[in-house]
């Protein structure tokens, strides 16, 4: 088990970065804009690549920091209606909903992965002057839900702990 604890820690290691890759992926978003604006109203001289590669990376940045987002509680949550239940009912319909979305990711971690191995047997590239090709690109979407799978079911081997030790009430 000392390499899963090996890779365990890698891993977070790594989820620790996405959010910087993700903060320097904004600046660079928002450097580029600026440049744009100042090329095409200062000088005249509008861009071709700025609106493409911006576009890019505003769908990379999601999917980088999501899974590090719902490993701190970040994402919203509704509870109004678990409030009305048990606490041990509420730890098993916690569990059912981690189960749910840790099923969810798989599914589009599958399809993720076939739409960009289809693009890349096809040699599809966009409809963009940078004529890119569009399979690297798009598997940020897998990645990115292969990292939240991870976390569900990281965090759904805590919801079952904490489900088993409570007791129901009488």
């Amino acid at each position: 088990m000392k390499w899963l604890t090996r890779i365990t820690a890698l891993y977070d290691r790594f989820l620790d970065w996405t959010p910087v890759l993700a903060c320097l992926l904004l600046y660079f978003t928002t450097a580029a804009v600026c440049y744009e604006v100042v090329m095409r109203y200062f000088f005249n001289l509008p861009t071709s690549w700025v609106t493409e590669i911006t576009s890019l990376t505003l769908l990379w940045i999601p999917f980088l920091v999501a899974a590090w987002v719902f490993r701190r509680n970040g994402h919203v949550r509704m509870d109004l209606l678990l409030t009305q239940f048990s606490e041990k009912k509420q730890a098993l319909i916690h569990v059912v909903t981690l189960l749910v979305t840790a099923l969810t990711c798989a599914v589009l971690i599958v399809y993720g992965v076939k739409m960009a191995w289809q693009m890349f047997q096809d040699g599809y590239r966009t409809e963009t002057l940078l004529r890119l090709f569009k399979w690297p690109l798009l598997l940020i979407i897998p990645f990115g839900f292969l990292m939240l799978l991870v976390e569900f079911l990281r965090k759904t081997a805590e919801a079952v702990k904490k489900w088993r030790t409570l007791r129901p009430r009488i």
